[in-house]
């Protein structure tokens, strides 16, 4: 009896899978060096803290989100901290670590 399924050879699903596998490895390889080129999260931090003349230890209510700038197409660092003085909030592009916007809030 023959049957009607047709069975995808040994041979060409190992090649199959160990194209898939290649595959994979340059695709992450060429992300991780692309991201490597990137400002890092605690690199954009340090950047606004030292635009800012704050030091981080006098510093507190951090707060540092990662997301993309859809009118602008990039991506972006927004962060924002306090000290006795003033509320600082920032926004740093995530690949040229540019300074896009400052603000600084007094408290009293």
């Amino acid at each position: 009896m023959l049957s009607s399924k047709k069975r995808i050879p040994r041979r060409l699903l190992i090649l199959l899978l160990i194209l898939l596998t290649v595959l994979c490895a340059a695709a992450k390889i060429c992300y991780d060096n692309h991201r490597e080129d990137w400002v890092g999260k605690n690199e954009a931090l340090r950047m606004a803290l030292k635009d800012a003349g704050a030091k981080e230890a006098l510093v507190y209510d951090v707060d540092v989100d990662f997301g993309r700038d859809s009118e602008e197409d990039r991506f972006v660092y927004q962060i924002r901290f306090r000290n006795h003085l003033a509320l600082f909030e920032y926004e740093i592009d995530a690949r040229s670590g540019e300074i896009l916007q400052r603000e600084k809030t007094e408290t009293s």
